[in-house]
């Protein structure tokens, strides 16, 4: 008797907690469900088959899973999915997970759990849709239409008979659509395009957005004639205006056919049915081409013809960094000229104002340098200026930068550099063209450009000019820094 109240209590308890529990009697017939099962299955069930409430394409599946539930003779549990038609006429998907308690005298019978994996199932189906659809078009993607290629090829190659072939289709100057129009009113376009591709299809051919305005329709057929039968139609279809928002678009597409009587393997046939399209673009666009012997004679031309336009484009591009180095060099030093000195005056105080990077002029003038084309010539001053030049660009640093500005006259720009720091560097320079050339100096005018006092570059330029001449005034060989 007290087992008895015992099985009640617990099954008062479990009647009324969240578990949703069915328990079915040998012969499939619901015998007792807590109320949330009800809620899942759509009403009571006490009395009735489970399998009467399932959709008819899985009341089988149910069966054979309950059967099986009863032979189990371990208490493992296992589980099965099978839609269900709820009592307000949607399709539930279920998921019933049993135990065979048959032996078990207060049960007597297959124990389910109910779980409602509708949303799951749907997330799945979803992801699955997108791994095998366009996004915007609905159509097959490239991976699928592969996968299509691969299983007719490896059919063909079974039966021995029949043929298949591959379109490649390329809308013909889409991007102006986009460019006048914006991308909402191209992909409106695109979606249309590709509902007129799959119309003139039939049930066993496929079509795909590979992506952009590319499209892609695998054909089977007797022979040739039935695959451009087929790219005919679509031609003919495209031709019809497209009406998007109102407003009538003209749309015309080159497509490349290759089948297999010229290709047996998918990427011969990708790269067939590519060249192709390009040739139906080169004849005139809005065309079908068919893969043959010529297309490979012209595609190995055209391979030739755009080998020697990249090699000239090389060429040209040498040649035009060698024309703007030797713009931005001086051709008697070698050292970067007043044109480069300008760039890199602008990016150092582009670099001031938007990082406070520091960084320090020096204006570098040879003293009394019109003795050396007077008494010497000119070939001995040429020489002094490669000279002094060397020894400038020797004794600073790799961040450092030294500039021919013109004559006799450098500029140094100390990158990264106060007063302090660029004062030794210009002093060492000024002792080492003193100690490595017979009988040259220098003079130095230097400045830490501050926006304040100098307002760009130029006026740091100018302001280390007037430091350098006052230089000279005192003697010269010497540096000059602003107090």
């Amino acid at each position: 008797m007290a087992g008895s109240t015992d099985a009640e209590f617990f099954r008062t308890i479990v009647q009324r907690s969240a578990v949703a529990l069915i328990v079915v009697e040998p012969s499939g017939v619901v015998r007792w469900h807590t109320s949330p099962a009800a809620r899942f299955l759509g009403g009571p069930l006490v009395d009735r088959p489970l399998q009467s409430v399932c959709d008819p394409t899985d009341a089988e599946r149910l069966s054979v899973y309950l059967h099986g539930l009863a032979s189990l003779t371990t208490p493992s549990t296992v589980y099965v999915q099978a839609r269900v038609i709820h009592g307000d006429g949607s399709v539930r998907h279920l998921e019933f997970t049993g135990a065979n308690l048959l032996q078990e005298p207060e049960v007597g019978g297959r124990v389910l759990q109910v779980s409602d994996v509708t949303q799951r199932v749907e997330v799945e189906r979803q992801l699955t849709r997108f791994a095998m659809e366009d996004a915007l078009t609905g159509l097959a993607n490239r991976r699928v239409l592969t996968e299509r290629l691969d299983h007719e090829l490896s059919r063909l190659e079974t039966i021995q008979t029949g043929h298949l072939g591959l379109l490649f289709i390329d809308l013909d100057r889409f991007k102006i659509v986009n460019d006048l129009f914006g991308h909402a009113t191209g992909d409106q376009l695109l979606r249309q395009v590709a509902q007129r591709i799959a119309s003139c299809i039939r049930p066993t051919d496929m079509a795909a957005r590979f992506g952009g305005d590319e499209f892609g329709v695998v054909v089977g057929g007797r022979d040739e004639t039935d695959v451009v039968t087929v790219a005919d139609r679509i031609l003919t279809a495209l031709a019809e205006p497209i009406e998007v928002d109102g407003a009538p678009f003209k749309v015309s597409a080159s497509i490349g056919v290759a089948t297999t009587a010229t290709a047996r393997t998918i990427d011969a046939l990708f790269q067939q049915a590519d060249a192709a399209m390009y040739r139906a673009k080169a004849e005139g666009r809005g065309r079908t081409s068919i893969y043959d012997v010529d297309i490979a004679e012209w595609l190995d031309g055209r391979r030739s013809i755009v080998a020697a336009i990249e090699g000239r484009a090389r060429q040209l591009e040498v040649e035009n960094r060698r024309l703007t180095e030797e713009v931005r060099t001086d051709p008697l030093t070698r050292l970067p000229n007043l044109r480069r000195q300008q760039e890199d005056l602008k990016a150092a105080v582009d670099a001031h104002a938007r990082r406070g990077v520091p960084f320090s002029v020096a204006f570098v003038d040879i003293d009394a340098f019109g003795l050396f084309n007077k008494t010497m010539g000119q070939h001995k001053g040429d020489a002094v200026l490669r000279d002094v030049g060397e020894v400038l660009q020797s004794t600073c640093r790799e961040s450092d930068t030294v500039y021919r500005r013109g004559g006799e006259e450098f500029i140094v720009i100390f990158r990264n550099t106060a007063a302090k720091a660029a004062h030794k560097i210009a002093v060492r320079m000024k002792d080492k063209v003193k100690r490595s050339i017979d009988g040259v100096t220098v003079s130095v005018g230097l400045v830490t450009f501050d926006p304040d006092v100098h307002g760009d570059g130029e006026g740091a330029i100018a302001a280390a000019d007037q430091l350098m001449r006052l230089a000279k005034r005192e003697g010269g060989d010497r540096v000059v820094i602003a107090a």
